[in-house]
């Protein structure tokens, strides 16, 4: 009988480390497309440059940018998405390019995680980042701040894909 409960409880505990994990912030595969619908929605692209032992990384996205994503008052006014600083995985970038996670962060000059960058269809930054997890009791308002702003630089502007001065990022060849 004890067997049977230890198994029943493990199960049920196994379940919802698996449900903790499912529920995350979505990689980024395509900053191009991605950015363009936030585009068409008239909203930034957010993405959270991260690392796998950033255990703040792990808060920011629990606390802040996941109920973001999921508050009906803010699903539809945010696009955002996560890249790992070290993580080879392929990426293509704002112009379609090929590159891996690690090489965008490092042309973004990422140093230090978690980091969450606001960007424009063209891969232009439109607010600026938000650097370490900072004062817990106000980041969710240092978040609105950035979106607002970002919102604000992305009304004024001009769209359309094209060459973003300034930033250069490391193309890989494709396999």
């Amino acid at each position: 009988m004890r067997f049977w409960i230890a198994a029943c409880i493990l199960t049920w505990a196994l379940g919802l480390a698996g449900a903790a994990r499912a529920a995350d912030v979505p990689m980024s595969t395509d900053l191009q497309a991605e950015s363009a619908r936030a585009a068409a929605l008239n909203v930034p692209l957010i993405v959270v440059f991260t690392s796998p032992t950033c255990h703040y990384c792990e808060i920011v996205k629990r606390d802040y940018l996941l109920p973001m994503m999921k508050n009906p008052d803010t699903a539809g006014a945010v696009v955002i998405r996560q890249i790992v600083t070290d993580s080879s995985a392929r990426l293509k970038d704002f112009h379609g390019r090929i590159t891996t996670q690690a090489a965008f962060a490092g042309a973004q000059g990422v140093t230090l995680t978690p980091t969450v960058a606001f960007f424009d269809d063209r891969g232009r930054e439109v607010a600026k980042p938000i650097v370490g997890l900072l004062n817990p009791d106000y980041y969710y308002g240092y978040l609105e701040d950035a979106v607002a702003q970002a919102k604000k630089q992305i009304a004024a502007r001009p769209s359309s894909v094209g060459p973003v001065a300034g930033r250069h990022v490391a193309a890989i060849p494709a396999p």
